[in-house]
Formats: structure tokens, sequence, C-alpha cells
């Protein structure tokens, strides 16, 4: 069966099985750096947000050898889990004060989301920008955002500066940062999937390397905690040195303290092929190695990568 096919057939199923509970289109989403993703929308009487389920990897599913029936009933499974959405009001999006104290922001990278760039407010950083989204969600790591676009704020009447410091003020709120050694994470995992000789092993050679992962505590879009007012500052201040800052993913980076003996340009190499060997085009950050100077506070790019990481969309 051909992926267009899959996609109208999977549609009138899940229509079909959902009868009058809601309406099912087929819509075709533009994620980070420039993914496309088609899926089915969710669209219910009386609520401002509908839930959307991709189907890129249930065909992928299908082409393994999944039955239409089960990929049928594992989205319908997905969708009762939707149906707790907080209930909104239908003003919520145009009501400033509903809003206000649940804007947060992300990063993402701007080479690869010029076209989306055009269309949602966003302040440039290096070869990046801020992004801002609406927490919805009660759960931290739930994670249920509506991203804020340009309409948005013409509705509020609100400046990108100000959207800005609001979300500064949310965002180390409703996610707090988390700072753990990278071997402490690594041994988290080990512990899962290694015999206990192979973890000796492993961990040997990681507790030799001084790097630590800086995310939120949810471990989603927690690259943002750069941000943050305190994180960098207090690891700067505890080891008396600038920090570099290796931006593993949307999800997080790595950091530690700078050195006069470190090539950066050869750990931007060690990143750019890592982004493209084990990390999903969505979740791409950036090629560069950062770093922060523990004097001025501020950050700064130390590399020459190239700036895109996924699919230029100019």
């Amino acid at each position: 069966m051909v992926y267009e096919t899959f996609l109208m057939q999977i549609s009138s199923q899940i229509q079909e099985a959902l009868k009058d509970q809601c309406r099912v289109r087929l819509i075709r989403v533009q994620k980070n750096n420039g993914l496309l993703l088609d899926g089915l929308c969710m669209e219910r009487d009386q609520e401002p947000i509908s839930p959307t389920i991709y189907l890129n990897s249930y065909f992928c599913d299908y082409q393994k050898g999944l039955s239409l029936e089960k990929i049928r009933n594992k989205i319908l499974e997905t969708y009762q889990s939707c149906s707790s959405l907080p209930e909104l009001s239908p003003a919520f999006f145009s009501d400033f004060s509903f809003v206000k104290t649940r804007i947060v922001f992300r990063l993402v990278n701007a080479a690869s989301n010029q076209a989306l760039l055009e269309e949602i407010p966003h302040i440039p950083l290096l070869d990046l920008a801020v992004v801002f989204c609406l927490f919805l969600s009660d759960k931290p790591d739930s994670q249920m955002t509506a991203l804020i676009r340009n309409s948005h704020l013409e509705t509020w009447g609100l400046p990108v500066r100000e959207l800005f410091s609001i979300a500064m003020e949310n965002t180390p709120r409703l996610l707090p940062p988390s700072l753990k050694s990278l071997s402490s994470v690594m041994q988290e995992i080990l512990h899962d999937n290694l015999s206990p000789a192979s973890q000796e092993d492993e961990l040997e050679e990681l507790y030799e390397t001084p790097l630590y992962v800086l995310t939120n505590q949810a471990g989603i879009h927690g690259a943002a905690c750069l941000l943050y007012p305190h994180p960098l500052k207090n690891f700067a201040d505890a080891r008396k040195s600038d920090v570099l800052i290796l931006p593993s993913s949307i999800h997080e980076v790595l950091i530690t303290a700078d050195s006069s003996d470190i090539d950066y340009d050869a750990l931007s190499q060690m990143v750019m092929e890592i982004n493209r060997s084990d990390v999903p085009l969505e979740d791409r950050l950036s090629n560069q190695v950062y770093r922060y100077s523990r004097k001025t506070g501020r950050i700064s790019a130390v590399s020459h990568a190239p700036e895109s990481v996924g699919i230029s969309n100019p």
C-alpha cells in the first residue's frame, strides 16, 4: 500500500470509530528543522485546542507487518489518552490574562527553521532562535504545548521583548533545571540495560569524562535551560572558569569547564557527526560549540561549523 492510500484509509477508519465524538481530518505540520509530518487532527466542538496524532511512524509499523486494525486500535488508545486535555475557555487564546502565566520559551536552530520563524515571534541568539509556546499541561513531563504565532501577538498587542520577559519568569518555574554528571546519567541508563560486568567497563571510562548534562526536570526541550539565570553561572563560579557548552539536542546540552588546551573546532566536528548519526532530525539543535563567559555572563560561539542542522527552508 502506498503512503497516501494508508493515510486515507486510517483517517476513514478512525472517523468511523469515533463517529460523532469529533471531526477527523488529515493535516501536514511543519515541525522542527523543516521536518514535515502528516497527522490526524481531532476537532471537537466548543474546544479551542485539538489533539493531533502523527502517522509517519505508524506507516513504518505497517511496512514492518503491523495490520491496519492494530494500528487503528493503537491510534484510538492514544486519542483516548488525549481526552484529559485541560479544560480551556474558548477565550483562552484571545484573553491575555488566561495565558500570561503559561508562556514558556524553547530553543531551535535558526537556519533550519527559516520558514517557520517567519510565522512565529522569536528572538535571534547566535545561530539559534528563542521561540515561545503556551504550556498547557498540568504535569511538566507531558509537555502539552501550543506554539505562539504572530497572530497571537497581534491579538494580545504584545511586543516580542515583553513576551520574552514573561517567558523568562515562567519557564524556570514551570520547568525547573536539572544538572547531573554525564557519568551518573549514563550509570542510570546502563543499570537498566547492561550486566554488572559490562557496567563496570563502561563506567570506568565515563568517570574520566568531566561532562555534565544540563536539561529541565522533564528532560523535554531542556536546552532552553541555557537561558536560565543561575545554572551556568553557578557552574562557572564553582569551577572558577568559563564554561564550554556542547548542544546535544533540543532537549539537553553538555557542559564542562573550559581550558586552554581544548580544540573547539574538533569538538564541533564531533557534535556535527553525532547530530548526523545519532540525533533524530527533529531533535537537532546546533553544530556549534559555545562558551559561557564567567566575567560577562554571556554566551558566544567558539567554533565555525555549518549553521544548518536539518532541512534548510528559505
